[in-house]
């Protein structure tokens, strides 16, 4: 059992113990504007096991909106759980006629 520091909260220091990580998103595609946040690229910080479908629920992204995610240059499904220092590439259809 871990011992509480006097005059400090567990569960603060908990999670200080816990380690945040971030991934760098980039969304390509005209649909962008319909995302909450319509900025081409933004850093998203995470917990280990969240997946990119986590990571769009987080920010209101609809999974309809995307087309494709690419992550370590390769086509990856929604279910692709995040790592540390990666860049999730985004991709919405494309526009036209």
């Amino acid at each position: 059992m871990r011992r509480q520091s006097a005059g400090r909260p567990a569960w603060p220091y908990e999670r200080e113990l816990a380690e945040d990580v971030k991934v760098k998103v980039v969304v390509h595609g005209h649909a962008r504007e319909y995302f909450p946040d319509p900025r081409e690229e933004f850093e998203y910080e995470f917990t280990p096991g969240e997946r990119v479908a986590d990571m769009l629920a987080a920010k209101g992204i609809k999974k309809e909106l995307i087309m494709r995610v690419v992550a370590g240059g390769a086509s990856v499904p929604l279910s692709h759980e995040l790592c540390k220092g990666e860049t999730i590439i985004l991709l919405t259809p494309m526009a036209g006629g």
